[in-house]
């Protein structure tokens, strides 16, 4: 199964998840290979209000490397779908206060152990390096670590999958550039398949 059925199939039994708001959309044509790329739109000024500086390298290397471009004709990436301003908006809401010092320390622990065994921060390693640190996480494989690794692992990934499909208006897919790629318009009525009266 390729990465562009893999992520429809996904959001299809992810439609549940708040904000995605693709229960009654429907998909058109996809795009041709001779139609290029979809380009996201300039990215508009952001300012931080969760996350510090110094936070943001690691974060958007994980995020990268969870949510990567497949090139010209692949799915947005991470950067394209601007998942770390939907993940630090998602940040501020109150009903996410109990998550901030789990995604905090995970940032600091990503790091921690990039230093401690490659002697570089995460968002310094090549891609293979950061996959091996990530796919640890994802299963609590980290030796000698009473952090809680795949709660966090999940929690980032699930907020990546948020920002990735949901309403432009929370942070994410900007100009609705993944439901774009996908070939999703939410206001045609009727569901993810059906198509919009031929």
């Amino acid at each position: 199964m390729d990465r562009r059925t893999f992520l429809i199939r996904a959001v299809q039994l992810a439609g549940g998840v708040a904000g995605l708001h693709v229960a009654s959309a429907c998909r058109r044509d996809p795009p041709t290979p001779d139609a290029g790329p979809i380009v996201a739109p300039p990215a508009k000024p952001y300012a931080l209000q969760f996350f510090t500086p110094a936070e943001v390298p690691t974060l958007e290397a994980a995020l990268e490397r969870m949510f990567p471009s497949d090139g010209a004709a692949g799915p947005p990436g991470a950067q394209a779908a601007h998942l770390l301003e939907y993940l630090d908006r998602q940040m501020m809401e109150p009903h996410f206060e109990s998550l901030h010092r789990m995604m905090r320390t995970g940032v600091l622990y990503l790091d921690k152990l990039a230093m401690r065994e490659q002697k570089q921060p995460f968002a310094a390693l090549p891609a293979a390096a950061q996959d091996d640190i990530l796919a640890r996480f994802q299963v609590g494989a980290v030796r000698g670590m009473t952090f809680p690794q795949q709660r966090f692992f999940d929690t980032l990934h699930s907020f990546g999958l948020e920002g990735t499909w949901g309403d432009p208006k929370y942070g994410g897919n900007p100009d609705k550039i993944v439901w774009r790629w996908a070939g999703i318009d939410p206001h045609c009525g009727g569901h993810i398949y059906a198509g919009c009266g031929g």
